[in-house]
């Protein structure tokens, strides 16, 4: 996880040419997950099997399937990584970062459909950067 514009694509593209590793992109899987454990109902007190059952999606279950590991880099993970850590106990749980200045100027010149409307204006760019700098070294502190 990290900020757009941070080299996480790069990192997942890596990691999923690995044979068993699945590139799951940026889908907002953990949210839906979490929204459905929220709800109720029947098999939603275990968030990592409705994780799982979101990450399989449509695909049909095959004899074949190696899968040994998911790469799940929607940026908006940040903010569960205490979650991740206890309701998925097997995962890992990378921080992509490059220099703040050259992550801020690629956000700065770059424009996003929508969702990181943040990013257009420097000073917004620099104070939403500075509360993701802080989650993150709290993370880390609470999960070397």
């Amino acid at each position: 996880m990290g900020l757009p514009r941070c080299g996480s694509t790069l990192v997942e593209t890596i990691l999923s040419q690995t044979a068993g590793v699945v590139d799951l992109g940026e889908a907002p899987l953990l949210d839906q997950a979490i929204a459905a454990a929220e709800a109720g109902g029947p098999d939603t007190d275990d968030l990592e099997t409705l994780y799982r059952s979101l990450a399989a999606g449509p695909r049909p279950a095959s004899n074949d399937d190696t899968t040994v590991a998911l790469t799940d880099k929607y940026l908006s993970n940040v903010v569960h990584c205490q979650l991740i850590a206890a309701a998925l106990p097997n995962s890992r749980i990378i921080h992509v970062h490059r220099n703040p200045m050259d992550n801020l100027l690629s956000l700065f010149s770059n424009h996003f459909a929508r969702g990181n409307e943040w990013t257009y204006d420097l000073d917004d760019a620099v104070a939403y950067y500075d509360l993701y700098r802080r989650l993150m070294q709290a993370h880390e502190q609470a999960m070397p």
